[in-house]
């Protein structure tokens, strides 16, 4: 069956750091592309499926630098790309709040 999904995915240039609830890990990764209900991310280390993220995104935005923080998110898949590369699949456990994140929340409700 073919998933089609009836939002809008935007390509958007940032750096997302990363804490897993859970266990000690912390890291960085690069966005892929975002959407209101989840992000694409690439990583050098796997996460494991059903792991809950904190996420903290900086993206540039009219040469501005912009902060959306308090972004949790479950990996929905992981697979390797490339050596030493992953790609990640993140679903938001809510959506993006136009409030808290309102340069973020532009982007992804076009």
């Amino acid at each position: 069956m073919e998933e089609r999904r009836l939002f809008r995915r935007v390509v958007l240039s940032g750096v997302v750091e990363i804490a897993h609830q859970g266990s000690d890990f912390k890291g960085t990764a690069t966005l892929g592309d975002i959407s209101k209900s989840g992000a694409r991310l690439e990583i050098s280390d796997p996460l494991s499926v059903d792991s809950v993220l904190s996420m903290r995104l900086n993206f540039f935005d009219n040469h501005q630098q912009r902060v959306t923080e308090g972004i949790i998110g479950r990996v929905v898949r992981c697979n390797g790309a490339k050596e030493g590369s992953y790609i990640v699949g993140v679903q938001f456990i809510q959506p993006v709040n136009p409030k808290k994140a309102p340069f973020l929340f532009a982007y992804v409700d076009q």
